[in-house]
């Protein structure tokens, strides 16, 4: 008889035991957040729940769409991974953005991660009123989904086989180029200068100034916060000449992707040359 009061006396404290370990992992999960799931529906899941909480907190405030509205009081969001603070075209930023812009603030996993944390402390007189997300585990998830918020990232044109016959080789000669077609790089021009200063005061606008771009190296306009795909063919001593600036025009983020240009580029051959054409002037 002993013997069974004994057993029953283990058994209900490994019971007791038991249900403590699960009461504890509960009050840890509260605090910490979810733990992410194992298995090849991870990342996935990780991302559905960074989308619950965009939904809840980021939403109201901003546009998550590729269409990037400006329909909201916040800046749209898409694109904002690897984007610097302030660059968005056409948004009215606060003068405490402005002063962090100045910092080359560049939104990737740490920056985003702090920010969110307590935006009022990261940004002191910032207008953004979310108070921030104190656990950690959800700030991980939606940066994660933040990430997703992206155009199809292509390959580089130097990682591309070069095709028997380069097209460039039509319009080599830029010095030569058709004098109707001066006027056509006017009017291209006239696109690019929503972004970038093309007078020699050689302002730092949402893009890089284009005064003496020709001839120059990429990525070394002084004061530009540059995106690290420009970085890395900084690296690679890209020089914008006319070849480089051809294929450049032609699709910004096959030839550097990574790149935060938002232009999608100039299709036709002769209004890209007609554009370096003009740009030669610019010195």
């Amino acid at each position: 008889m002993q013997g069974y009061k004994d057993f029953l006396v283990v058994l209900l404290a490994m019971v007791l035991l038991v249900g403590l370990a699960v009461l504890l992992n509960h009050l840890m999960e509260e605090e910490m957040g979810t733990p992410p799931t194992s298995g090849a529906g991870q990342e996935e899941d990780v991302v559905a729940r960074g989308r619950e909480i965009a939904a809840r907190s980021c939403a109201p405030c901003h546009d998550l769409s590729r269409d990037r509205s400006h329909d909201r009081s916040g800046p749209p969001l898409w694109g904002i991974f690897n984007q610097a603070l302030g660059k968005i075209p056409g948004y009215a930023y606060s003068e405490a953005h402005a002063r962090k812009a100045g910092e080359c603030l560049i939104w990737n996993e740490f920056t985003l991660d702090r920010y969110l944390e307590n935006p009022a402390l990261y940004i002191p007189d910032s207008k953004m009123a979310f108070p921030g997300l104190a656990v950690r585990e959800q700030r991980r998830e939606l940066i994660q989904y933040l990430k997703t918020l992206r155009d199809r990232e292509r390959r580089s044109i130097l990682e591309i086989a070069q095709p028997r016959e380069d097209p460039f080789e039509r319009f080599i000669d830029i010095r030569r180029v058709d004098p109707k077609l001066v006027d056509v790089g006017i009017r291209e021009a006239e696109k690019c200068g929503a972004c970038h200063d093309l007078t020699d005061s050689m302002r730092n606008l949402v893009g890089p100034p284009l005064w003496g771009v020709v001839g120059r190296v990429a990525g070394r306009a002084e004061g530009f916060c540059y995106s690290e795909g420009f970085l890395r063919r900084t690296g690679q001593k890209l020089i914008w000449n006319e070849r480089t600036l051809y294929h450049f025009l032609k699709d910004p983020r096959k030839f550097i992707p990574g790149t935060r240009m938002l232009f999608d580029g100039i299709r036709k051959d002769e209004h890209r040359v007609g554009l370096i054409g003009y740009l030669r002037t610019l010195k």
